[in-house]
């Protein structure tokens, strides 16, 4: 994980509590934090903003019809549409 970040375990504890020359630092947890680093979820954002929503929920309308049990089926597809409509919210997911 430290060669991911670049980071450098230290041995010392004084050097912990303070930024190191990455501007790195330990937080109250212990865990190593990088100054500056603004956790982002872009995955989630490109895979809402690119319809991944819709997309999957359409492929699952349409693999509905070759289920053999109607009554589940049935009971997915209404499930199906209500979650659409929910999807045309924003900020619903």
């Amino acid at each position: 994980m430290n060669q991911l970040l670049n980071v450098q375990q230290s041995s010392g504890a004084a050097e912990d509590s303070a930024a190191d020359d990455h501007g790195s630092a330990l937080d109250a947890s212990g865990q190593r934090v990088i100054s500056g680093y603004v956790p982002k979820m872009g995955l989630f954002e490109q895979f809402e903003d690119q319809g991944g929503v819709k997309a999957i929920i359409q492929v699952t309308l349409s693999s509905l019809k070759l289920w053999k049990a109607d009554e589940q089926a049935k009971s997915w597809e209404l499930w199906l549409r209500e979650l659409e409509s929910f999807s045309e919210i924003p900020l619903f997911f």
